[in-house]
C-alpha cells in the first residue's frame, strides 16, 4: 500500500503552544497573528491593545503596547524592518512600526 507521507509527517510533527501569560491571562485573548518575514517570530495581536513576539526556536515573549483596543490586523514587512498594525475602535486605526534595535512608530 501506497503512503501519505504527508499526512505521516502532518501527524507526528513537534508542536509548540503559546499562551498570554501574567495577571492578564484570563481577560486578555489572541485576536490576530502572523508570522515575521524570516518565520522566525510569531506576532500576536490582543484583546487589550498589545502586540506580542514570541521567538519560535526559544518560546521568549516580547510585548509592546500598540492600540488602545483590541488589535485587528498584523502584517509585517518582508525584510522584518516594518509592522503594521490595525484596530478597529479608536483612533489611529493603523499604525506603522519600525523593528530592529527599538520597536518606535513612524
Amino acid at each position: 500500500a501506497k503512503l501519505n507521507r504527508k499526512l505521516v509527517y502532518s501527524r507526528f510533527r513537534p508542536n509548540k503552544v503559546f499562551r498570554a501569560t501574567g495577571e492578564e491571562r484570563d481577560s486578555n485573548m489572541f485576536t490576530c497573528c502572523a508570522f515575521s518575514g524570516d518565520g522566525q517570530f510569531l506576532l500576536a495581536g490582543t484583546s487589550i491593545g498589545d502586540m506580542k513576539m514570541y521567538n519560535i526556536h526559544t518560546g521568549d515573549e516580547t510585548a509592546y503596547q500598540v492600540h488602545e483596543s483590541s488589535v485587528s490586523h498584523i502584517q509585517p514587512s518582508k525584510d522584518n524592518r516594518l509592522v503594521l498594525t490595525s484596530s478597529s475602535w479608536r483612533e489611529p486605526f493603523s499604525k506603522l512600526w519600525t523593528t530592529g534595535e527599538f520597536f518606535d512608530e513612524k
